[in-house]
């Protein structure tokens, strides 16, 4: 998993049978860092090139040390203490790999905000789920999908996902017209290549409702870290 530097400090979760393990490790001289692997067959095998977490900043202008590893569901996060020149000691933040919701929408008829929420494990060359409910029935909208956050004004609410970015056109199920009814889940496949662990995609549903605020309706978001 590390042949190099000098690990220590090592902590190991298992999400979903995905074997995770953390440590901090001073493969730049004077500076250690925390890093991330992980594994789909009990530990069998882990990716080529290990993770370093405080993505941040530049390698070593800090010292990131002491991790923390946590699961939930399908994803893992990792805590650690960081110091940097000058500044007082931290705690950071940053997931390896898994999906969250972030941000506000914006409702629609009845006064209700659609709610997108996201399955499944965020690996490469496997396959998650995003599921919307509470939408207008039947109403006929887009999945935005970039990657970056953004907070772009928009039909008097709130675009999370930063531009550039790409639709998915979608219709929602559910009796049509009704406030609440509208629902949907979509399957999606991630790239089966290494060169995509660590990189972020931000998904937001826009969708035709004529309750709302320039007849658009706006979910929440859901942030997908690739691992």
């Amino acid at each position: 998993m590390d042949t190099t530097g000098s690990g220590s400090t090592p902590v190991i979760e298992i999400a979903n049978g995905v074997v995770v393990a953390a440590w901090d490790d001073a493969k730049i001289p004077a500076n250690a860092e925390v890093y991330v692997n992980r594994s789909t067959d009990q530990g069998a095998s882990w990716l080529a090139s290990e993770r370093r977490m405080a993505t941040g900043r530049v390698a070593g202008q800090g010292t990131s040390q002491q991790p923390f590893l946590a699961t939930s569901g399908d994803g893992a996060y990792v805590l650690w203490r960081e110091l940097r020149p000058q500044k007082q000691p931290h705690v950071h933040f940053n997931i390896p790999f898994g999906l969250r919701q972030y941000g506000t929408g914006k409702p629609g008829s009845g006064g209700l905000v659609p709610a997108l929420d996201g399955l499944g494990r965020a690996l490469i060359g496997e396959s998650f789920q995003l599921d919307v409910t509470g939408g207008y029935g039947a109403a006929v909208g887009a999945f935005i999908v970039g990657t970056t956050t953004g907070a772009t004004p928009l039909f008097g609410g709130t675009l999370l996902v930063g531009l550039p970015a790409e639709a998915i056109a979608t219709v929602l199920g559910g009796v049509a017209g009704v406030a609440g009814a509208g629902q949907l889940s979509l399957s999606l496949s991630l790239p089966t290549s290494t060169a995509f662990v660590g990189l972020p995609l931000f998904f937001q549903l826009l969708s035709i409702d004529p309750g709302a605020t320039g007849s658009v309706s706006m979910s929440n978001g859901v942030e997908l870290w690739i691992g």
